[in-house]
């Protein structure tokens, strides 16, 4: 088993950290879904969404790579690999943690029902096929929740991996041509209230549920 040391370390200050950074994210999400339930397209999403989705196709082959690691594919292996590490209770966070994250989003995409780009714009480049709506981006959502899920157990010196993960992620739902800014915008946001929502669970409950 992994001693306590390795696995409780999340939960050790930065309570207060937590519960700002929950109420932020759901603030911004929020604020996001109601944007978003109008249908429309914002003008510095079609700048941005343009500038990326126009990308030369020398970068098809990496994106479809890194978009990978927003994946149920990844999902399922840093489930599997914290197990394997021994990582038992982080392992068992993590699928907890997924779990709701898709929940939270599908129930977010029912009530929004906002379409993907090719229902929104022309002339634009959908260089992989997705159905389903687009807000919240899945992608966004569970990179945010595997990597800030890891991001306690990761060396000081490692962290720059996280934000730049959860970016590229970003990028090449953008570059792909399945989601506009808003979506992935809003799927970072439900990621990290998913995450600090569970890090900010009563002990007791933390302990019932067996993530602590």
């Amino acid at each position: 088993m992994v001693s306590a040391k390795h696995d409780d370390s999340p939960y050790t200050g930065h309570r207060t950290l937590y519960i700002i950074g929950f109420a932020v994210s759901v603030i911004f999400f929020v604020g996001l879904m109601f944007v978003a339930a109008r249908g429309q397209v914002l003008g510095w999403e079609y700048s941005w969404f343009m500038a990326i989705n126009s990308w030369s196709e020398t970068w098809y082959r990496p994106m479809t790579i890194i978009t990978l690691f927003g994946s149920s594919i990844a999902a399922i292996v840093a489930v599997v690999g914290a197990f394997l590490l021994r990582f038992y209770r982080l392992a068992w966070r993590l699928a907890f943690s997924i779990l709701g994250a898709y929940a939270a989003a599908g129930l977010a995409k029912h009530i929004v029902g906002r379409e993907r780009p090719l229902g929104l714009l022309q002339d634009i480049h959908v260089r992989i096929a997705e159905t389903g709506m687009g807000f919240p981006s899945g992608h966004a959502t569970i990179v945010t929740v595997i990597m800030l899920t890891l991001l306690p157990y990761m060396p000081w010196k490692w962290r720059w991996i996280i934000p730049l993960t959860v970016g590229l992620v970003v990028l090449s739902r953008l570059y792909l041509g399945v989601h506009i800014p808003m979506d992935v915008l809003g799927g970072v946001a439900l990621g990290t209230a998913v995450v600090t929502f569970v890090r900010i669970l009563p002990q007791s409950l933390r302990v019932l549920l067996r993530i602590d």
